[in-house]
């Protein structure tokens, strides 16, 4: 009953999720959110532009066209949604595919240099998490890196990701983060909050009302526990080496 509910939903991604929260998908749409791709990511893009980089979860493929654009030609995208592979090939995005993320990295192992995995792992149980993490390790090249976007548990805000979607399970922090990549091989795990992105006058002035409102949160916590150490966005970014 669970994969039933499930693969209805994902056969239907667009129309029935990510339609109603961004509209239609433009290449002109998918520019527009490459100044918070820089702002979040590039400071985890290998400077060899040969890099064999996998998308694992990568919708219709923008960010696949962002890499692609940057000059990274090797960087593959895969996705379980047809009708979001079938949008993004529609408006000229290439080297993305249908295909199950699991299967894809069984299948390839030692193979990539980078694997990106944005808004994925929430959609699955805590066995499966385990699982993937131990095939992202597999499929990563010797000292290969593991980018993740994850819904952040410890955000006193958590819940406007987490209950926005019906087939979300999992929810994640720093320390749960930390206790899987031990578990699973990986080392120097570092996190980064994803904040208002400061490209503008508007987006700056949210971007330093955020540090208002976080820096609230942290005395929060400092008066409960007499620590105010934490990350607080509603997701987060995690690194992490083979």
């Amino acid at each position: 009953m669970q994969e039933d509910y499930k693969k209805k939903i994902y056969n239907n991604y667009h129309s029935y999720h990510t339609k109603q929260l961004y509209g239609s998908i433009t290449i002109d749409s998918i520019r527009k959110q490459s100044a918070a791709w820089k702002y979040y990511f590039s400071e985890f893009l290998p400077d060899n532009k040969d890099a064999i980089i996998l998308d694992a979860g990568c919708g219709y493929g923008g960010f696949v066209f962002w890499l692609q654009e940057l000059g990274y030609k090797d960087s593959t995208g895969v996705d379980l949604s047809q009708e979001l592979i079938s949008i993004g090939k529609s408006v000229g995005i290439k080297n993305i595919l249908r295909r199950d993320i699991f299967e894809q990295l069984k299948e390839n192992e030692n193979k990539y240099d980078l694997i990106i995995c944005r808004d994925v792992l929430e959609h699955l149980t805590k066995d499966q998490v385990f699982e993937i993490f131990g095939l992202f390790f597999n499929s990563l090249k010797l000292s290969g890196k593991l980018i993740l976007q994850v819904p952040n548990g410890f955000s006193p805000n958590y819940s406007k990701i987490f209950y926005g979607d019906v087939t979300h399970e999992t929810l994640f922090s720093e320390a749960i983060l930390n206790q899987i990549s031990l578990a699973t091989g990986f080392k120097n795990l570092s996190i980064k909050e994803v904040t208002p992105v400061p490209k503008g006058i508007i987006s700056l002035g949210r971007y330093f009302m955020w540090t208002i409102i976080k820096n609230y949160y942290r005395l929060i916590q400092l008066i409960e526990t007499g620590s105010s150490r934490g990350f607080y966005s509603q997701n987060i970014i995690a690194s992490m080496r083979k």
